[in-house]
């Protein structure tokens, strides 16, 4: 009992609040108020644009999470993504599909390169992230 009594004496003290996050709360109110008045004050192009960045920058941070917090390692989705998108815009421009019409079709031809390369993939074993014991 005296361990833990002299542990708790020798903790080091934690303080929370102060002047740095009276300021940071500050300035956190004042960049909402901005961001909550900015579309009086622009077009509706530059809102398109902010609209778009910040959908970037979501999608940015939600990468960050899943592979640099949670270790998840990518083996190749992008190359369906890049499939797709090609896909759709070669369908749409070229061939003269519409293109809520070559979405889907877009996504079968994806799906169905995606399933021969399955069977490679889900036999794949080993590390599952770069910084695993090997």
């Amino acid at each position: 009992m005296t361990a833990t009594v002299e542990r708790a004496a020798s903790a080091p003290r934690v303080r929370r609040g102060g002047r740095g996050a009276w300021v940071g709360a500050g300035l956190a109110v004042v960049a909402v108020a901005v961001l909550g008045y900015l579309p009086l004050l622009t077009t509706r192009g530059t809102q398109v644009d902010l609209v778009g960045l910040f959908s970037l920058v979501v999608l940015g941070t939600m990468w960050n999470l899943l592979a640099g917090y949670g270790g998840m390692v990518s083996i190749g989705q992008q190359a369906y993504i890049g499939v797709g998108g090609y896909g759709l815009v070669y369908l749409a421009s070229t061939v003269g599909v519409d293109p809520f019409l070559a979405v889907p079709v877009a996504a079968v031809v994806c799906a169905l390169l995606a399933w021969p390369t399955s069977y490679l993939a889900f036999r794949l074993n080993g590390a599952t992230s770069p910084s695993a014991p090997g």
